[in-house]
């Protein structure tokens, strides 16, 4: 199942109404939608020129826990010669530490006249983020 327009590449291009509910349960999950580095699509047709059709059918959805714990997380598109479906992988090397430092409030901040101002501007200059409103603020 796609989760957006972007994920497909080719024939109708309209999301089934299940998408929505797709969404909603990886938000519900706080899961994290891990892409892969080198390429978008992992399903094909194997048709060519107008009717060629590539969707993005497989998704990695992770707790935001792993990303928590730090380490560093790949995921690629493997070779495939004959299949219709592009084989992913998976790959967390946990370093062991968390190289994450918690989140620290410093009193000062508070006592600066544009602090609330600032972080308005911070937080609204972001792009959307998917996730608990913590695992945004962070």
């Amino acid at each position: 199942m796609i989760r957006n327009l972007e994920e497909k590449k080719g024939g109708i291009w309209n999301l089934n109404p299940a998408s929505a509910q797709f969404n909603e349960l990886i938000d519900d999950l706080n899961s994290i939608d891990v892409r892969t580095s080198n390429g978008i699509f992992t399903w094909n047709n194997k048709q060519v020129g107008d009717r060629g059709i590539t969707c993005r059918l497989d998704h990695f959805l992770i707790s935001e826990s792993i990303m928590v714990a730090g380490g560093e997380l790949r995921a690629v598109l493997l070779p495939t010669t004959s299949l219709d479906n592009w084989p992913i992988s998976l790959e967390w090397e946990n370093v062991g530490i968390n190289p994450c430092k918690p989140f620290i409030i410093e009193n000062f901040w508070l006592l600066q006249t544009d602090f609330h101002e600032k972080i308005w501007e911070w937080w609204e200059g972001f792009p959307p983020i998917k996730g608990t409103r913590m695992y945004q603020f962070q």
